[in-house]
This record gives structure tokens, C-alpha cells and sequence, in this order.
């Protein structure tokens, strides 16, 4: 649409028969479409992930310290449990600090390993079962509130560019059939350079977008 109206201001949208009032409202269209296509939205879930996000950084810290401190226990059933849960968990050392999506999954296996028969003794004779306890639940809640987030990201999305792309269609449809007829009716060679632009413009398009296609079917095949 870009392209499109580029050309039409190129050639002079007199010379294809195009009022300025459309060209205005195509603008206008591609204008709002950009910023749906861009924007970045907030809501309700983003605050709730940022404070369960704090609540579970917390809880992992926690933990992380406390399985280091308890290493130098004068106790020796606790340094022992410190020691080996110290060694199991390492590989989720300061995943509280990766990407939403990736740190849930770092959750989900950090939580997996220390709740195994062995290391739930070990955790319980660190007195840690309730911040286990607490982390299993704040796992749950981010990851639903990221899926809850993503799925009113997308659906607001749809909603408001489906209500633009069909504005836009129908006035792409006026703009191109009112420079076909005023390059039959009126020949020039701005009206005909544009509606020979076009139909290359459409070449080009269809043809990206199948190589598009192709490479989205190759990629999965792959994968």
C-alpha cells in the first residue's frame, strides 16, 4: 500500500483520475495499519507478570543463596543436603535474569530436580519446603499470565487490523479500477506507466509472498 500510494503521488494523482479525499483516507489507513503492525500494547497483564516476575526472582535468589550459605553449616545433615542441592541446581544459577519465556522453563526444570524424593528430604532439612511450595504456584501464575497476555495481544490486534485491511481493501480497489478506467478513458502516459507499475507491483508481491510460503514449509519440514 506504501508503494501504491508512493506512485499514484508520483505520477500525480489528477492524472489517474484519484480525488485527494481517497488518497487522504488510503494514507490515513496505512498510517493506522503501521501502528497496529508496531505497537507495543500494555495491560492489565503486564502488571501482574512484572509483580508475580519479582515475587519469583525473589524465590530464587532465595533459594540459590540459601543452598550456598548452608554449604558451611555447622550441621552436618544440613551442609550435606546444602551441598548436593548446590550441585544439582548450578545450571539455574541466575535464571531469574533471562527472558521471560526462557526464565518460566528454567522454573519449571529448577522445580522439577529439587522435588524429587531425594532432594525434597534434602530441602526439607533446610526448612525450605514452604519456598518450594511458594515457587511452584508463582511458576503457574506467570506462565498463565504470559499465555493470558499473549492471547489479548493477539486478539486485540486482529480485531483492529481486520477493521483497517478492510477499509484499505476497498479502497485499494477504487484507487486502482479508477486509474484502469482513466487509462482507457483518458489515455496518458502517467495513467498508463501507473497501471502498468501496478501490475508489476503485483507480480512482485505474489511472488515474495510464495517464496515466503515455501520458506515457512522448508523451515518446518526441517524442524
Amino acid at each position: 500500500m506504501n508503494r501504491t500510494l508512493n506512485q499514484a503521488v508520483a505520477v500525480g494523482i489528477e492524472k489517474i483520475g484519484a480525488s485527494e479525499a481517497l488518497i487522504d483516507n488510503i494514507t490515513a489507513n496505512v498510517n493506522k495499519m503501521t501502528d497496529i503492525v508496531a505497537q507495543s500494547r500494555a495491560s492489565v497483564e503486564t502488571a501482574q507478570i512484572a509483580e508475580v516476575d519479582k515475587k519469583a526472582d525473589e524465590l530464587i535468589v532465595y533459594l540459590m543463596a540459601t543452598f550456598r550459605t548452608n554449604r558451611t553449616s555447622p550441621i552436618q545433615a544440613m551442609r550435606t543436603a546444602a551441598e548436593t542441592l548446590y550441585l544439582k541446581t548450578k545450571p539455574y544459577v541466575g535464571c531469574q535474569t533471562l527472558p521471560q519465556g526462557q526464565q518460566i522453563q528454567k522454573m519449571r526444570g529448577l522445580l522439577s530436580d529439587i522435588t524429587t524424593t531425594e532432594m525434597s528430604a534434602h530441602i526439607t532439612t533446610l526448612g525450605l519446603s514452604a519456598v518450594v511450595e511458594e515457587l511452584s504456584t508463582i511458576t503457574v501464575q506467570y506462565s498463565t499470565l504470559i499465555e493470558q497476555r499473549s492471547a489479548s495481544q493477539l486478539a486485540n490486534k486482529l480485531d483492529a487490523g481486520k477493521t483497517v485491511r478492510l477499509e484499505l481493501d476497498e479502497q485499494y480497489d477504487d484507487l486502482v479500477t479508477i486509474a484502469f478506467v482513466t487509462s482507457v478513458a483518458t489515455p496518458s502516459k502517467e495513467a498508463t506507466d501507473f497501471v502498468l507499475y501496478m501490475n508489476k507491483l503485483i507480480t512482485d508481491t505474489e511472488t515474495a509472498y510464495n517464496q515466503r510460503v515455501a520458506q515457512r514449509g522448508k523451515k518446518e519440514e526441517t524442524e
